[in-house]
């Protein structure tokens, strides 16, 4: 029977391997046919299924009684904390305080303002500096004129003009540096006391040091704003309102009365005019 199986095998095989082959074939358990059978497919899951249960096996034995998950655990990084010195503790008190953030508040203000008055003040002080060196220049050119008056009598003019100009120019100029620093305030008194004695001289003017009154106005009837010299005589008008005010050289007293405001008033060579607008 063996024999007959292996019939095709044997009619291939000579030899020694005859003899093993005639040998009886011992049989452990079933025999087992094999058949032909096509390749399974490959399958990761199949392949790792086996790690994975051990894995599992493995956390159950880790966590039996707590019954818990198995958690990823990431290390915490704590930030620390700069903790405020106690001086700025302080000042985040005080600023926390509304009485004491408004007198902060109104300190700044008060700073800054003061600040700003300051910067003011200096420049007005660079302004008036550059009006008073051209005042000066003025009176140095007038005295230059001065010198040619005996040669030039039109220089005696010119001069006088510009002394005159000098006069007004410094007069509004010693009323804007009141409350300035006295250096300004001093120079501005020095060079109007130089122009006042030059026009006094020019135009022969005299000082009268204790000046005797001779009469006063009375305000309730009339307030002279404007004067004329004519003949030793003076003239007092006013363009507010009517009449003239005449005072003779011996005291005497009159009043002119008008219909109109005289304005304007000039004397020529044996008369005066007087002139009123529109």
């Amino acid at each position: 029977e063996i024999l007959n199986k292996k019939e095709e095998l044997l009619f291939e095989i000579s030899g020694v391997f005859m003899a093993v082959l005639l040998t009886k074939e011992v049989f452990l358990g079933k025999k087992e046919t094999v058949s032909p059978k096509l390749l399974k497919e490959f399958s990761l899951k199949e392949t790792f299924s086996s790690f994975l249960n051990l894995f599992k096996k493995i956390r159950k034995s880790t966590f039996p009684s707590l019954g818990l998950k198995a958690k990823l655990i990431l290390p915490q990084i704590i930030v620390p904390k700069t903790k405020l010195s106690s001086s700025r503790k302080k000042i985040k008190a005080f600023f926390l305080n509304k009485n004491r953030s408004l007198i902060f508040v109104l300190v700044i203000l008060l700073s800054l303002g003061f600040f700003l008055s300051r910067f003011e003040q200096e420049r007005n002080i660079k302004i008036y500096n550059k009006d008073l060196a051209e005042i000066r220049q003025k009176l140095i050119l007038a005295d230059s004129l001065l010198i040619l008056k005996e040669a030039s009598p039109e220089a005696i003019q010119k001069a006088n003009l510009l002394l005159k100009e000098s006069w007004e120019e410094i007069s509004s100029l010693s009323k804007k540096v009141m409350g300035l620093p006295e250096t300004l305030n001093y120079q501005v008194s020095t060079l109007k006391d130089d122009i006042s004695e030059k026009l006094a001289e020019l135009n022969k003017l005299e000082r009268i040091e204790n000046p005797q009154v001779l009469f006063e106005f009375e305000r309730k009837t009339f307030v002279p704003l404007k004067l004329l010299v004519f003949n030793e005589n003076l003239y007092f008008f006013n363009p507010y309102s009517k009449n003239i005010f005449q005072l003779k050289e011996n005291g005497e007293k009159n009043i002119i009365e008008t219909e109109q405001e005289i304005n304007f008033a000039a004397s020529l060579d044996d008369s005066i005019s007087f002139f009123s607008k529109p």
